[in-house]
């Protein structure tokens, strides 16, 4: 820490800009595939998100029972794929 009680964030490089720019770029790519991937989990679960949203708002407070239930009864009224055998690959994210 310095003098402001702030921590000293800084990171000793040992490394090349190149490098660095490499190690960047295969960050992004990590964190849009980990962004892309949520987003289609989600989509996947909409309905029981739903589900559960509106259940809450009439009920403010729901036990881990009433929530378990909640989402069987939804699994259930859902006639298609698994939610992971609806997911599509991720689509191929170069590092640029």
């Amino acid at each position: 820490m310095d003098d402001t009680g702030i921590a000293n964030c800084t990171i000793e490089r040992n490394f090349s800009e190149d490098t660095a720019r490499i190690i960047d770029a295969e960050a992004r790519v990590l964190v849009e595939e980990g962004q892309w991937r949520a987003r289609e989990i989600l989509s996947a679960c909409r309905a029981a998100l739903d589900a559960l949203a509106a259940a809450l708002e009439e009920r403010e407070v729901m036990d881990r029972e009433q929530v378990e239930s909640l989402l069987r009864a939804q699994a259930d009224k859902s006639s298609a794929a698994p939610a992971a055998a609806r997911l599509s690959p991720a689509p191929s994210l170069t590092a640029k």
